[in-house]
């Protein structure tokens, strides 16, 4: 039928998922026992439709982010725009109190700065918030191996002190392979995180980590930013004021250093070798890409 089937008879159980995963994005987790209906021609069943039906649904199901779950630290606002709440209308502002939890959907990271979007699960309203007044609820608690990662899990350790939602971003469409390159470097990076947080003494939060091409472009990234290549992460301290932190940090960092701190994070990325010392002293790589 090509692109002409969508509504058509026959077509009502796809086109349905279609429908509602535009402001539902969860409902695209039923497209791959949809997708299996569709597997006949001339009402036999077709082995080759049946596998291409199975790839396919592969590939919708990384559309899917699951539901994660994020509790406020403090009292904080839901926003229809990534500015400070005071110049928000009563519209553009949900209040949040500390300790609520919400449901979301879909997170969408926002580069170089401390916010996000969010879509939440159930109303597929579509929310900004600021990053560091929310903790991220552990479902399935696993611990970290050497040998292997949990990739699909975002409650999976990525290090000891760092979960593989913070690094993906939420995104399972940044998933890695597993035994690349790439991953060999979100291992590296992931950690030389945990040295700098218990050297820090304190929780550290992650606004940005690994983001491939094209989801990189298509949120607004830089070209040939170190975070394409698995290799940087913007960071935070949350109980902390980020001035100590960036000036306890960067005579400690002998990577590619960034000073964002008029935007919530300090970046940091491993070319170069880059790596933490525990003593002070070390000059960081001057130049540096988001």
């Amino acid at each position: 039928m090509g692109v002409k089937f969508y509504g058509l008879e026959g077509y009502e159980a796809i086109s349905r998922v279609l429908r509602d995963g535009v402001t539902r994005p969860e409902a695209y987790e039923e497209m791959s026992q949809v997708l299996s209906l569709y597997v006949n021609s001339d009402n036999k069943r077709l082995e080759g439709l049946v596998k291409r039906r199975r790839k396919e649904g592969d590939v919708w199901d990384s559309e899917s982010d699951g539901v994660m779950l994020f509790t406020a630290n403090t009292k904080t606002y839901l926003k229809k725009a990534t500015i400070d709440s005071r110049y928000l209308s009563d519209e553009g502002k949900q209040m949040i109190e500390k300790g609520r939890t919400i449901e979301t959907a879909r997170f969408e990271e926002i580069p170089r700065g401390s916010c996000a979007w969010v879509t939440l699960r159930g109303t597929g309203e579509r929310w900004a918030i600021d990053l560091p007044h929310w903790n991220q609820e552990i479902q399935v608690q696993t611990e970290n191996s050497n040998e292997s990662i949990d990739w699909s899990n975002f409650s999976s350790r990525a290090g000891d002190f760092i979960t593989v939602g913070e690094v993906l971003q939420y995104d399972a469409r940044r998933i890695p392979h597993p035994g690349s390159q790439l991953e060999d470097a979100l291992r590296v990076l992931c950690q030389e995180f945990d040295e700098i947080r218990k050297a820090w003494g304190g929780a550290i939060g992650v606004t940005s980590g690994y983001r491939p091409e094209p989801y990189n472009t298509e949120i607004g990234g830089m070209k040939d930013s170190y975070h394409v290549q698995g290799m940087a992460l913007d960071i935070y301290p949350c109980d902390d004021q980020l001035n100590d932190f960036h000036n306890w940090l960067i005579q400690r960092w002998s990577g590619g250093f960034g000073d964002g701190r008029g935007k919530g994070f300090i970046h940091i990325d491993i070319r170069n070798s880059g790596r933490f010392f525990s003593r002070a002293g070390v000059r960081p790589t001057a130049s540096w890409r988001y």
